[in-house]
């Protein structure tokens, strides 16, 4: 819930400051385009996703109604075809456009070097003022990837979903890949920062929140 809030802020701030077109790469079931996308009609709202998840989506969404016409949602099998190729293939994308590119929870699932491609195109993509919202995790000290207080049955979870952990991008690292395709690093936020920032005010002992997952906000330079 704390990434959620986050994620959403670190987009409507840069939706304030002129962005036309939000980008939602491996969206699933999130609710932020579907929820956004009215409160801001200018503003093409594209969610990219598997087709198998985001059939189901559709569904819904058509079922109710709920989807105006600036919100796009496009299919990609990336064992077909690449996210650059899917996004060209959408009438409304606007390559050269101040853009918002929204990458949560899937960076550790690929390798560091498709996750460098990624901002690759970004870089390329984005037009001056762009911003990317993206969450990775943070290596522990032993080099190891994953969440730092995992608990056994997370763990067991995990494992269970088939759902290991490709890369892991220490701050510094990511400093210089950002630098590279053109980005400057404009805040993290981990686990602790969030507790502050949202449940500083919290009646009670606050929840347990994960460590080792941070959230990168970058803007283009």
């Amino acid at each position: 819930m704390l990434r959620k809030r986050l994620i959403e802020s670190a987009v409507t701030e840069a939706l304030s400051r002129g962005a036309s077109q939000v980008v939602v790469l491996g969206a699933g079931f999130d609710t932020l385009a579907l929820r956004l996308h009215r409160s801001y009609p200018s503003v093409t709202f594209i969610e990219i996703d598997h087709p198998a998840t985001q059939r189901h989506k559709c569904a819904v969404v058509e079922a109710d109604r709920a989807a105006g016409d600036n919100l796009v949602f496009q299919p990609v099998d990336l064992a077909r075809q690449t996210v650059e190729e899917a996004l060209l293939r959408v009438p409304e994308y606007r390559r050269g456009a101040n853009s918002v590119f929204v990458i949560e929870g899937v960076l550790m699932y690929l390798s560091y070097r498709a996750a460098a491609a990624l901002f690759r195109l970004f870089g390329a993509h984005g037009g001056a003022g762009s911003r990317v919202v993206f969450t990775v995790m943070e290596p522990m000290a032993s080099g190891r990837i994953d969440f730092h207080n995992a608990t056994p049955l997370a763990k067991q979870l995990l494992r269970l979903w088939r759902e290991p952990f490709k890369s892991g991008i220490a701050t510094a690292e990511l400093l210089t890949l950002l630098h590279e395709f053109g980005f400057m690093l404009a805040s993290v936020a981990n686990a602790g920062n969030m507790r502050a920032r949202y449940l500083a005010g919290f009646a009670g002992n606050p929840p347990v929140t994960a460590i080792g997952e941070v959230i990168g906000i970058a803007d283009k330079r």
